[in-house]
C-alpha cells in the first residue's frame, strides 16, 4: 500500500493526472475515485492529493515544517546560505527518505549549527562536524544544491 500511495500518473478511467494507488483489470493505474473510492489523501495543509505523515498532513508538509525548524537562522526564518537546500529538500518526489534522515539527531545537530552561524559553510567548517559518513553525505548535498561551500 506504501508504494501505491506514492504513485502518480494519468488515470486509466477518467484520463487526470493525480494519485493512482489502484489496478484496472488491464493493469492500468486508476485514481482513488476511479479505483472505487478507496479513501480520500488529500492534504489538510496544502490541499494535495498525497501519502499521510501524520493525521491528516503529507509527508512534504511535514518535511517543510521540519526543515524550516532545523534550517531557522535564529530570526524565524531559514538561513539565507541554505535557501537551495531547503528548496530542493522540500520538493522531492518522495519525502518520506528525507523525513527519516532528518528525524536522526546527528543530522538535526549538524543542520541546526550551520543554519544558526556556530558553524561556519565552508569545507573547513563542515569537517569539524561529526559522524563523518553523515557529514560526507550532507556535504554532497550542499554541493549538488549549490549552496555557497567557500573556503
Amino acid at each position: 500500500m506504501t508504494r501505491a500511495l506514492e504513485t502518480y500518473g494519468t488515470c486509466a478511467g477518467c484520463g487526470v493526472e493525480r494519485l493512482t494507488p489502484g489496478l484496472a483489470p488491464d493493469g492500468g493505474e486508476l485514481c482513488t475515485d476511479c479505483a472505487g473510492g478507496i479513501g480520500d489523501f488529500f492534504c489538510e495543509q496544502c490541499g494535495q492529493e498525497a501519502r499521510r505523515y501524520r493525521r491528516g498532513v503529507c509527508g512534504r508538509c511535514v518535511l517543510t515544517e521540519r526543515l524550516r525548524d532545523l534550517l531557522d537562522d535564529g530570526t524565524g526564518s531559514v538561513s539565507a546560505e541554505l535557501l537551495p537546500l531547503f528548496g530542493a529538500l522540500q520538493q522531492i518526489r518522495r519525502p518520506w527518505g528525507a523525513l527519516a534522515w532528518t528525524s536522526k539527531p546527528h543530522v538535526q545537530r549538524n543542520l541546526r549549527a550551520l543554519a544558526s552561524g556556530e558553524v561556519p559553510l565552508t569545507h573547513g567548517g563542515l569537517s569539524q562536524l561529526a559522524p563523518w559518513r553523515s557529514v560526507a553525505y550532507l556535504r554532497d548535498l550542499l554541493m549538488q544544491k549549490r549552496c555557497p561551500a567557500p573556503g
